[in-house]
């Protein structure tokens, strides 16, 4: 006899949404709701949807595994279809309180012993970690200049030229060259010094290349980009060093902009989400490896003298972003990325110099692609209470 099964006895979205889409009888056989519409599917084509997801990164061990007896058998771990999805996958059955349900889910899957796809090497989740890493370790202690090709003969971990191919790749993917648009509110702190007015944008702008000496996280000293944040707040947060004065100037952007939007990346679907036929790729796969590249990109970093050193893989990201150059020959004109110091709010790095701001002194007309503007300047006192406050949610490596 068919039973059925409604989407309320699934927490994952996905299996919900599945479920919904598929129910074609008024009452579920599990919890006992009842509705005057069709609320639950046959539970024969939700298992069979739960395996063929499970296919995506599993296989049955006798595919994938050596079998020795004398060793103990499958030369690997494995696991029974209940294990499977009771502990590994840990489906979310919020009201499968006796266990009826995920035991018949487990009666109509295949019985057999599952393994992870490609036991012996890596996962897409590992290879993308370790691709990162591998990265890192060459730009920062082997090459810095020359590093496309260097520790490119692994197959499962990029070499450093792919990892960043990848990332612009997968960004384009899933449309993160999004439109900053005009009238973008941002804002700049600074540290007030005796003697040094800081309500022009001279100087609270850019600095001067001659004067841009400190490393940052996305640029290198001598490079100058615009920094700033999505609030007085986190302006100050990611500015403050010491207790003091500081001011903050309220800038606006005064054309629309194209930047990489790092904040935006939709959450790592389920196992269980459908991939539609006409997408090319798996999102759980490249989203998996651009959360894990915005993640690294956003970590606090201890200002000690490691710091230059720890900062170079996301400068010559960011470096690698500026000149790509996207369809109909458009430009990208920043990056948008979670606050290392304030989760929840945005920084931003943005391609700009003092040439691009509207009103400066350096040049004598107004430049074609002047777009930032200084609207104006406060002053904030940040006491000694403060920063601990702010820096006893930040943890360091």
């Amino acid at each position: 006899m068919a039973r059925y099964v409604c989407s309320n006895c699934f927490g994952d979205l996905a299996l919900h949404d599945f479920v919904s889409g598929e129910a074609v009888e008024c009452a579920c056989d599990f919890c006992g709701d009842v509705s005057t519409e069709p609320i639950a599917a046959p539970l024969e084509e939700v298992a069979h949807h739960i395996e063929q997801c499970l296919r995506d990164e599993y296989d049955d061990a006798a595919n994938c595994l050596g079998y020795i007896s004398d060793e103990g058998g499958w030369q690997g771990e494995t696991w029974d279809a209940w294990d499977l999805l009771a502990n590994e996958v840990g489906m979310d059955l919020p009201r499968d309180e006796d266990g009826h349900l995920l035991e018949a889910i487990v009666g109509k899957i295949d019985d057999c012993s599952w393994c992870k796809k490609n036991p012996y090497g890596l996962n897409y989740e590992d290879a993308g970690r370790f691709s990162w890493q591998r990265f890192c370790d060459v730009v920062k202690y082997e090459r810095r200049f020359f590093f496309l090709d260097h520790g490119g003969q692994d197959t499962e971990v990029l070499s450093p030229g792919d990892t960043l191919n990848r990332i612009l790749d997968y960004a384009e993917k899933t449309e993160l060259f999004v439109e900053l648009p005009s009238a973008t509110a941002l804002y700049r702190a600074r540290k007030q010094r005796d003697g040094v007015d800081l309500t022009s944008i001279d100087q609270i702008g850019p600095p001067l290349p001659e004067l841009a000496n400190q490393s940052n996280r996305m640029s290198p000293p001598g490079i100058v980009m615009f920094y700033a944040s999505d609030e007085v707040e986190t302006a100050l947060r990611e500015t403050n060093s010491v207790s003091g004065s500081y001011v903050v100037g309220h800038f606006e952007t005064r054309r629309d902009a194209v930047i990489l939007d790092l904040i935006a990346l939709p959450a790592i679907p389920s196992i269980f989400a459908e991939v539609p036929d006409s997408l090319e790729y798996n999102p759980r796969h490249v989203l998996t490896f651009l959360n894990q590249v915005a993640s690294e990109i956003s970590r606090p970093i201890a200002r000690d003298d490691r710091v230059h050193v720890n900062y170079v893989p996301t400068q010559i990201v960011t470096e690698y972003v500026r000149s790509r150059i996207l369809d109909e020959d458009v430009k990208v004109d920043g990056i948008r990325f979670e606050s290392a110091v304030y989760p929840g709010h945005a920084s931003y790095v943005l391609f700009a110099t003092q040439e691009n701001m509207i009103g400066s002194s350096v040049h004598q007309f107004e430049p074609e692609d002047a777009w930032i503007a200084l609207l104006d300047v406060g002053s904030h006192e940040v006491t000694e209470e403060r920063l601990l406050a702010w820096r006893s949610n930040i943890i360091f490596d």
